[in-house]
């Protein structure tokens, strides 16, 4: 059975393999007793979300618009706010708004880098492929191209 297009993608593993070792770093600091020495914690929640946002973004090989929703339901919603709750229910850790706060704080700010990183890499891209990049019309267009370039790519990797 083959899988509809917007469903095909590549994973990047190297990067893969970097964001599963952030998150068990993440998760032993979330689930792990109190540390002994003084530490701000909104800091740590922010630096950590933004880190796993910032490598998540680009596990998956997905346009600018897909790789942003994804990462916002997986890191934004899952992450951020679902890790609080699971705090919530364990006796070492008490669930706190602040944390989600500084959790979305960190995710959103990563989120913004890499979309324009993105953006900026696809101009390049559409610069070096075309020659200019006129007005917001040449960037429809070049987001048009990206998914037929990673649809036609994709239909190659899995033939």
């Amino acid at each position: 059975m083959m899988l509809p297009s917007y469903l095909q993608f590549a994973i990047r593993k190297r990067v893969l393999v970097v964001f599963i070792v952030l998150l068990i770093i993440a998760t032993y600091l979330g689930f792990a007793p109190v540390l002994p020495i003084p530490v701000n914690d909104k800091l740590c929640h922010f630096v950590v979300f933004f880190l796993l946002s910032l490598v998540f973004y680009w596990v998956f090989d997905l346009s600018r618009r897909r790789a942003t929703q994804l990462t916002l339901v997986v890191c934004g919603l899952v992450g951020c706010v679902g890790s609080e709750f699971v705090q919530a229910f364990l006796t070492l850790r008490t669930f706190d708004v602040f944390d989600i706060l500084a959790n979305l704080v960190g995710c959103g700010l990563s989120l913004m880098i890499n979309v324009m990183y993105h953006k900026r890499r696809l101009e390049k891209l559409h610069f070096q492929r075309y020659g200019r990049l006129d007005s917001a019309e040449d960037d429809l267009e070049l987001q048009a191209r990206e998914s037929e370039d990673a649809d036609g790519v994709n239909a190659n990797r899995s033939a």
